[in-house]
């Protein structure tokens, strides 16, 4: 019994080790990103954020694939339109965050187009975006835009894309090992987390009734080869109960520090920008790595 325990958790421990080595060579990122199935919601009514998907041949082709399907929905459709202006610009920003400076790209574009012989124009950004390549070499890519209304000047607000989720991971492995995992998108890795720590407590439960069943039939007899019979087995199953209880703690300890710590899915994390365009976000962090605080960040 116990060298089957054993060999359990050995297995957990590989499954564990292999899933965090592993990587998809056929897509952009390990793990899908989160707004894939979660559209940022805006935080006014000035622009909607959107999701598009389409094939190419290169990145590149599906790129603009997914643009034209952007444009076809703002009735920039062929045989309607008449393109005047349409410019893209794309920058490098630096954030601040606990002393580390963090880059991220942000790429606008702006088309100025006459439909039914009347100027309108469109603003937007593209935030981000993820391909798989498909089994005959095709690439589908899918990208998240921020679009303004026509003809209305957009409040854009500024979009963080980031793999870390803080206490929102913690607090949901705390209750459920493997649960902030889940939440992370990190499922095989959840799957092992909530999978190893309910093996190890049955196991642990086993032990201990098998262990109360010896102690049980010591009583009960006189035979003094049976006594030392059971009780040999009382103690094996008493091993095989502490090191269930021991590994188990281990393993859902590690279950928390891999959510708070392990990156996961990326996400994307609005902050709102006042009417003048600027924007201010307030986060709980650890000062000079011991002291909590608040951290403010501000954009103009």
């Amino acid at each position: 019994m116990q060298s089957s325990c054993y060999r359990s958790l050995i297995v957990i421990g590989l499954l564990l080790m292999s899933v965090m080595a592993s990587a998809q060579n056929d897509a952009s990122d390990r793990l899908k990103p989160k707004w894939l199935n979660a559209t940022p919601k805006p935080s006014n009514s000035s622009f909607v954020y959107v999701i598009k998907s389409a094939m190419g041949r290169t990145q590149e082709e599906a790129r603009n694939a997914c643009f034209d399907e952007l444009m076809a929905d703002m009735g920039f459709e062929k045989g309607m339109s008449v393109t005047v202006n349409t410019t893209s610009l794309d920058q490098e920003n630096l954030i601040y965050r606990d002393g580390q400076a963090l880059e991220y790209s942000e790429s606008s574009f702006q088309r100025k187009s006459i439909i039914k012989g009347k100027e309108v124009f469109v603003q937007g950004l593209k935030i981000d975006e993820y391909w798989v390549r498909q089994a005959d070499g095709q690439i589908y890519l899918t990208t998240l835009y921020a679009r303004s209304q026509l003809d209305t000047k957009p409040r854009f607000d500024r979009v963080e894309l980031t793999e870390h989720y803080g206490m929102q991971g913690l607090w949901r492995s705390l209750i459920i090992p493997g649960w902030g995992q889940f939440y992370k998108k990190a499922n095989l890795k959840g799957g092992l987390f909530l999978g190893g720590c309910a093996a190890l407590a049955v196991g642990a439960v086993f032990m201990e009734s098998q262990r109360t069943d010896y102690v049980d039939k010591i009583t009960k007899t006189h035979d003094a080869n049976l006594k030392r019979s059971y009780a040999t087995k009382r103690d094996h199953f008493a091993t095989g109960r502490n090191v269930c209880i021991g590994v188990g703690a281990a393993f859902y300890i590690y279950n928390l520090i891999d959510a708070v710590a392990a990156p996961g899915a990326r996400r994307a994390v609005v902050k709102a920008r006042n009417r003048n365009g600027r924007s201010y976000a307030v986060a709980p962090t650890v000062l000079n790595g011991e002291t909590p605080g608040l951290a403010a960040s501000f954009t103009f």
